[in-house]
């Protein structure tokens, strides 16, 4: 049985919450209906904390969009909206190792024009030849319709996550195994 577009964002928001800083947005921002966040931060230190020998800065920018029919101009509009919103939210430093960008529609049907528009959206981008960490951006759709999930090449990882939050496999029931005589029983 299919999902809705709502019960695939409340099982997608609940799945981002363990980790993530969620943001609902509200109608002026639609498609766009939520946000989420994750920062993670390495330090090395050499014998005490004033001895600070490295830091290394991580970021997620996860923009979520809701649309009922994506055509490829809508899917290019959603993308370049989180795109515009996750480079405001990246800044390079010398501790800043990498920042990801990830694009999620949410729609029950689509355009086949839509769905290559997400599949060949690239775009990395380095500052200062890497010194000051890099970014890169995710593309990801879910056609609720057909129960199909599309990422970009970068978005591998996004496509991954996103089929264990919506479809996850059935648990399998524990067989109990007899134990033999030799097994001490």
């Amino acid at each position: 049985m299919a999902k809705t577009r709502q019960e695939a964002l409340e099982t997608l928001l609940r799945a981002y919450s363990v980790w993530y800083d969620i943001t609902r947005c509200n109608e002026a921002d639609a498609p766009m209906v939520a946000q989420a966040a994750f920062h993670e931060q390495g330090t090395g230190y050499l014998l005490s904390k004033k001895a600070k020998m490295w830091g290394a800065d991580r970021n997620e920018y996860v923009f979520l969009f809701s649309v009922p029919h994506l055509t490829e101009d809508a899917a290019r509009r959603c993308i370049a909206q989180a795109q515009a919103l996750g480079d405001e939210m990246i800044v390079p430093g010398k501790e800043h190792m990498c920042s990801y960008i990830v694009a999620e529609i949410l729609c029950d049907t689509a355009d086949e024009a839509a769905v290559q528009a997400v599949r060949r959206y690239h775009r990395r981008k380095s500052f200062q030849f890497s010194l000051q960490g890099w970014t890169e951006t995710h593309s990801a759709l879910v056609e609720l319709g057909k129960d199909s999930i599309v990422a970009n090449p970068d978005g591998r990882l996004t496509a991954k996550f996103l089929k264990s939050a919506l479809y996850p496999k059935p648990k399998k029931r524990g067989s109990v195994r007899k134990l033999s005589k030799k097994q001490g029983v």
